[in-house]
């Protein structure tokens, strides 16, 4: 009996060719070398999509384009995917020895861990968990089914964002967030506790905005007055000193967040020659390494708020920007991953992709 294998041809570029040999069975007499790449695959795998796309990445480096400087300033700079978020019946991840955070990607308070660990450049996994619909198991791990949560052994875990952060920074002594001395930081635990009236107009803002009075409303520029009256007495750059720290990585979630919700909501808006210094401030915080890798633009993050506004789930659950544009991309939950090679968002599935037969797979979770 005669065996084949596929061989390449030396005179044909896109064709194989056959040979005999002493193992193996006959193969496709013809086959292309490259598929279209108009009908790509998607990728279930977030780790094959990750490979994927540095594989792209490599392969373009030699005739990439400059980035365009707009994209850059408007485009996520999340740099690590963001994990899927469980819901009710899906099964507990396996336990991988990592430091655990149970998290929201939009939430302020687990945002604060994850700024403590970006910034101690910690290794980390991320589990998000839908606020809405929970799994059943979360209980078991979070007190009141709260986030952020940190699992720092197996059934061992911690709440509330800054206790966590806390822990953190005694348990890992790489860049000490927290100022030394005691009465420093005492003034920079005041300084966040005075900043509480923002917290107020955020969940307003989202869960009810007809509540919002003119009480609330000054209550916020207190505290903002307040924030630019402590960068002025301390003289620094930021209100840790010369580099953002514990103080400045607590309260910066919420500024963040209304730099977004001033755009469509006049009432708050600060960015104004009465809080010049504030505002230089905020765009010195947006360049800093640990804020700008967990960032995203302001308006997705409007838009999540608003499918959130009615229980759901912000669809764009996953979004890494690279410097040449190459995104990992995820869909809600149940649909399906895609890479796109444009740098643009789709809100289904683009049309020249198939869409696979069965959903992503539980308990795998990459980290964030």
């Amino acid at each position: 009996m005669k065996h084949y294998v596929a061989r390449r041809s030396s005179t044909c570029t896109d064709k194989y060719t056959l040979k005999k040999s002493r193992h193996g069975t006959p193969l496709h007499t013809q086959r292309p070398l490259e598929r279209d790449r108009s009908k790509r695959e998607p990728i279930h795998s977030i780790t094959k999509a990750i490979a994927v796309v540095v594989q792209r990445i490599k392969a373009s480096a030699s005739n990439q384009k400059a980035p365009d400087q707009n994209l850059m300033q408007s485009e996520s700079k999340l740099i690590r995917p963001n994990a899927l978020y469980l819901r009710k019946g899906d099964p507990l991840p396996p336990f991988n020895g990592k430091l655990r955070v149970y998290n929201m990607r939009y939430c302020p308070f687990a945002q604060r861990t994850i700024l403590a660990l970006n910034a101690k450049g910690l290794d980390y996994e991320v589990v998000n968990i839908d606020p809405v619909d929970q799994p059943d198991w979360f209980m078991t791990k979070s007190l009141f089914g709260q986030l952020p949560a940190v699992e720092v052994a197996v059934g061992v875990t911690l709440c509330e964002s800054l206790v966590i952060v806390n822990y953190i920074d005694d348990v890992y002594p790489q860049r000490p967030l927290r100022a030394r001395d005691p009465l420093r930081h005492a003034h920079d635990q005041m300084l966040i506790e005075a900043l509480t009236p923002m917290h107020t107009v955020l969940f307003k803002l989202v869960h009810a905005p007809a509540t919002i009075d003119e009480n609330v409303i000054n209550a916020y520029f207190k505290a903002l007055t307040y924030t630019q009256e402590q960068l002025k007495k301390r003289g620094t750059t930021f209100l840790s000193g010369n580099e953002p720290g514990y103080v400045d990585y607590m309260i910066w979630p919420w500024i963040e967040k209304m730099l977004a919700f001033q755009k469509v909501d006049a009432r708050f808006k600060f960015d104004t020659p009465s809080y010049e210094l504030l505002t230089k401030y905020a765009q010195k915080m947006i360049e800093d390494s640990t804020v700008n890798q967990y960032a995203v633009s302001d308006e997705i993050y409007l838009e999540a708020m608003d499918g959130y506004k009615s229980g759901k789930v912000f669809e764009y659950e996953r979004e890494s920007s690279f410097s040449n544009y190459f995104t990992v991309k995820a869909y809600h939950r149940h649909t399906f991953f895609f890479v796109s090679a444009e740098g643009s968002r789709f809100r289904s599935p683009p049309p020249q992709m198939n869409t696979p037969s069965t959903p992503f797979q539980y308990p795998r979770i990459d980290g964030c």
